[in-house]
C-alpha cells in the first residue's frame, strides 16, 4: 500500500461534487519508467492514479430537459401574433431557435 486509507478517503472528499459519484476504491499504481525512452538512459519513478467515478445524469436530464422544453413550449407564442404580421412572427420564432441553439452550445 503506497497511500493509507485516512488519505484515500481526503482524496475522495476531496472529487466529491453533486453530478458525480465516486467509487470508494481508489488504485496507485508505482511503477519504473523504461531507460531506453530517457534521453539520458535513467529510470523515474512513475505514480498511476486510477479512481473510478459515474456522472450522476439525472439532474442534467431534468434541469437541461425542462429549459429547453420551456423554450420550445414558447414556439406556440407565434400563434398569439396576428396572421398579417408576418416579421413579428418570424422574429418570434427565429429568436427561439436561435436561442435553443444556443443553450445548446452554452
Amino acid at each position: 500500500e503506497l497511500c493509507p486509507s485516512d488519505t484515500r478517503r481526503s482524496l475522495i472528499d476531496l472529487v466529491v461534487l453533486p453530478e458525480w459519484q465516486v467509487s470508494e476504491q481508489i488504485r496507485f499504481f508505482n511503477v519504473a519508467s523504461d531507460p531506453a525512452k530517457s534521453t539520458q538512459g535513467l529510470s523515474y519513478n512513475e505514480m498511476f492514479v486510477t479512481i473510478h467515478c459515474a456522472r450522476i445524469y439525472q439532474s442534467y436530464v431534468w434541469n437541461l430537459g425542462s429549459l429547453i422544453f420551456l423554450i420550445q413550449s414558447l414556439s406556440f407564442a407565434t400563434f398569439a401574433v396576428s396572421v398579417d404580421d408576418i416579421a413579428d412572427r418570424m422574429s418570434i420564432a427565429l429568436t427561439l431557435l436561435l436561442t435553443a441553439v444556443a443553450f445548446k452550445f452554452v
